[in-house]
């Protein structure tokens, strides 16, 4: 068993990954394509496992649920100090202190690096505030995805930010490093949410790394993603069946290939690829249904029956499950 690591022991880089593999999210989080075996340990740099992508400009100063690690490296005091203000300047992770104790605790950590005379507030509103410098500089604020939660704003403004209004959508890496076109096209598939601009730029990047390396599969399933969703079933269909060929365990691309067999005749095809990707995810109600159909479309009525009841035991409350159950077990032989 490995032994434990001391974040604090690391070089910046290192250390910085074992707080940022949870608190760090951005706009996207890909795998990399070059990642060592295995997941991501403390101790390692996690930029080697995973590329991460933020909104460049304005887009990034919205707060959310989990974006911590983000916003200080925004703060400029992050900035003015680089490696030496890290989340264990403030933060003990192995306790918290008692609620009494909070201002006091983090007002004296604010205090290593700034002098009490520097803040220019008038001195009655600091006493006013109990000398609280994380109510003035860290404000609990609300999160674009959370519509009933505020979090605290790791960023330290100098002052209340207004919220940002931006139509830049671009995307670039966290950690200032040239962008890999991989990584970014599948950044803006992930991101795209049915944007047609951002969709065209994913499109493009993958198209580009596909042809650079034919056997990466996540991008080849991005790819039949976007091909699926503007229309190209033919392409679609040729990436899903080179996916499935390569890896069976793709359930994504069993789960299409068999609906694009099934409207080209080849049902008994299409049956056994929701059969397998069942056995792998027995959840897939919708899949579990068109299994049904299929089966009942094939002439086999009680295969079609057991299929629909399976699908009720995980999913009891789905109504169309039950209603096309209804329908098929009384339907005329």
């Amino acid at each position: 068993m490995p032994g434990i690591v001391n974040p604090a022991k690391l070089d910046a880089a290192r250390r910085d990954s074992v707080c940022a593999q949870c608190h760090l999210v951005g706009a996207a989080r890909i795998a990399r394509a070059r990642a060592r075996q295995g997941a991501y340990r403390p101790g390692a740099r996690l930029s080697d496992y995973s590329a991460f992508f933020v909104w460049a400009g304005a887009g990034s100063s919205a707060l959310n649920v989990n974006s911590h690690f983000e916003k200080l490296q925004q703060s400029a005091c992050k900035q003015a100090s680089a490696d030496l203000l890290w989340c264990g300047t403030c933060h003990d992770p192995h306790t918290e202190p008692a609620a009494a104790a909070r201002t006091e605790y983090y007002r004296a950590r604010c205090e290593k690096c700034h002098q009490p005379s520097a803040c220019r507030e008038q001195q009655a509103a600091r006493q006013k505030a109990q000398n609280d410098c994380v109510a003035c500089h860290m404000p609990k604020s609300p999160v674009r995805d959370n519509l009933h939660a505020v979090y605290t704003d790791h960023s330290i403004p100098r002052r209340l930010r207004q919220p940002a209004t931006t139509g830049d959508k671009t995307l670039v890496p966290f950690w200032n490093t040239p962008p890999d076109g991989r990584d970014l096209g599948l950044a803006y598939a992930a991101v795209a949410n049915s944007d047609p601009a951002l969709e065209q730029r994913a499109l493009e990047l993958l198209e580009r790394a596909a042809e650079h390396d034919p056997a990466d599969l996540p991008v080849l399933a991005q790819l039949a993603q976007i091909y699926d969703r503007t229309g190209q079933e033919k392409k679609a269909m040729a990436l899903d069946e080179k996916i499935v060929r390569s890896d069976p365990a793709q359930i994504t691309a069993s789960v299409n290939l068999g609906t694009y067999w099934v409207r080209r005749g080849r049902a008994t095809e299409a049956m056994r690829l929701w059969q397998d990707s069942l056995v792998r995810n027995p959840g897939l109600t919708e899949v579990r249904m068109n299994l049904a159909v299929t089966q009942y479309q094939a002439g086999d009525r009680a295969a079609a029956i057991a299929s629909l009841q399976k699908a009720l035991e995980y999913d009891p409350d789905h109504a169309l499950a039950r209603k096309l159950l209804a329908e098929i077990s009384t339907a005329q032989p």
